[in-house]
């Protein structure tokens, strides 16, 4: 044998390659493990460490200790001669196995195949009293779905990183007993899944809810989270849920500080108010200064509230994060002058993505008198009246003075969506409107939303400020022409500019 097949980081990459071959991988395995001294071991741990089944570890017990030949169909018959069973076969695997995955996807088509299976093997395990945990370097766990708590524990380990606990079906007798144990056998669980259900048809819902909150507290290591009580899925680092209060009540439970926070109210979900949205936002902001908050995205497509909120106030709470990107979208009018989008710039100057976006539906424009309201209806309701003004008399909007200060704070900026009140232009008629601040980066950007003045200024200053920018629709968006719609004509009118122009001088 070569003396490069000696060397481990060789071992690893071949036998990652024989893994992933999944017609013949685990037999190539086997054969080394049976031919050749030198990488028996190795092979033997490359075969062993990732399971979807307990039968070949019940095998190793049977075949030592039955006078027949054990296969599906028939029962092994223990050989009464011996006093206690062989478990030397069973010990020589057991303790290479890092992965093991039960949820019977990848074995086994039927769930009740997968139950008795599980059971069937489970008992045959621990019916040998051997000591607990039967997997002693076991790294990830995949329960099987449906399968009692009980049983579960006896394959848990202080070693265990990751646990998936899939479609358990709460019972207020025996859960809470189960799930209390589960932090004390394996304290270093970093990624936890707990998909439990039917919370809602049980008499005292909230009771589920600080048993499950109180086992999540008990892991400090913990960095991901999927909690699903209810058929959508909560993650630690993203939140799919059905109502601010499920978001607010799992961001309570959550001690540590992660550095991606994504929260999506699923549409359909009930309705919030504002006040609300706040006390999250504290709940995450909270100790700040202490961790790198460097993603957060919110998505509520039901929010209450007639009046206009001021972005810059309600994210007031995330100022001492260090953002790199921020998604906003919410049913509410924004209020969002220049001296906030400074403010919220000068927070953040490693910034590379901004998009706050009005979820609501928008009513169609079809004259010039309404170019500058902007004006947005919920679903079912007439158009709603035009935000406050500011004391000099106009709407309160960024213009392209925001803008450009966005773009001399926040260098890195890759990307935004904002609504700009591009008809407001004074100031920006000369050669070097953005006063020598520019940006190469923003390729594409989102300003169909905007009101627009002078197509041939607006062309002007974009060139100007954003030199490579192509894209006036956002990423991956083509900018069309619907039909009596003058905000977007006028866009349409600026990005032509903008092409022959760039054309001209190249």
């Amino acid at each position: 044998m070569h003396h490069a097949l000696s060397i481990p980081d060789v071992q690893a990459y071949l036998f990652a390659i024989i893994r992933d071959d999944k017609q013949t991988g685990q037999c190539t395995l086997a054969m080394l493990a049976r031919t050749c001294s030198i990488l028996s071991e190795a092979s033997l741990d490359a075969l062993w460490n990732d399971l979807d089944s307990l039968r070949p570890l019940a095998r190793c017990i049977y075949t030592a200790n039955t006078t027949t030949p054990l296969n599906d169909e028939s029962t092994p018959e223990v050989n009464n001669n011996t006093v206690e069973s062989d478990l030397s076969v069973f010990y020589k695997y057991a303790h290479r196995v890092r992965t093991l995955d039960l949820s019977g996807q990848r074995r086994f088509l039927r769930r009740n195949t997968v139950h008795h299976s599980v059971i069937d093997d489970v008992f045959a395990l621990i019916s040998c009293a051997m000591p607990s945990p039967i997997l002693p370097n076991l790294r990830k766990l995949i329960w099987a779905p449906g399968m009692s708590l009980n049983l579960l524990c006896h394959l848990l380990n202080p070693h265990l990183l990751s646990l998936k606990i899939s479609t358990h079906r709460w019972s207020p007798e025996s859960t809470p007993f189960s799930l209390n144990k589960i932090p004390g056998l394996c304290p270093e669980i970093t990624s936890l899944t707990l998909q439990i259900l039917a919370l809602d048809g049980h008499p005292e819902p909230e009771l589920a809810q600080n048993c499950i909150s109180r086992v999540i507290c008990s892991w400090e290591k913990l960095e991901e989270l999927d909690f699903a009580p209810r058929p959508v899925k909560v993650f630690f680092a993203y939140f799919k849920v059905d109502s601010l209060e499920t978001a607010v009540a799992l961001m309570g439970a959550i001690k540590s500080s992660p550095k991606s926070v994504a929260i999506d109210v699923y549409a359909g979900g009930s309705r919030h108010s504002p006040e609300l949205v706040e006390v999250l936002l504290h709940l995450i902001g909270r100790d700040a200064s202490h961790h790198e908050l460097q993603y957060f995205s919110m998505n509520f497509p039901c929010v209450l509230g007639a009046d206009p909120v001021n972005v810059s106030d309600m994210l007031r709470p995330l100022f001492l994060c260090d953002l790199r990107i921020l998604r906003l979208a919410m049913t509410l009018r924004f209020i969002l002058g220049d001296d906030d989008l400074r403010m919220m710039a000068a927070a953040w100057p490693r910034l590379e993505k901004l998009e706050l976006i009005d979820s609501r539906p928008r009513v169609l424009i079809t004259s010039p008198q309404l170019v500058l309201s902007e004006v947005l209806a919920p679903p079912n309701q007439p158009p709603q009246p035009l935000p406050p003004m500011s004391p000099a008399g106009s709407i309160q909007a960024i213009t392209f003075h925001g803008l450009i200060s966005l773009l001399e704070l926040c260098p890195r900026l890759q990307y935004f969506d904002l609504a700009i009140d591009a008809s407001k232009l004074n100031g920006l008629h000369g050669d070097k409107p953005g006063g020598g601040v520019f940006n190469r980066l923003v390729r594409s950007a989102r300003l169909i939303d905007s009101s627009v003045g002078d197509p041939e200024v607006v062309s002007h200053i974009l060139l100007d400020i954003l030199p490579e920018l192509d894209s006036l629709a956002g990423e991956n968006a083509l900018l069309q022409e619907p039909p009596h719609n003058v905000v977007y004509q006028g866009w349409l009118a600026v990005h032509q500019i903008m092409v022959a122009s760039k054309h001209a001088t190249t």
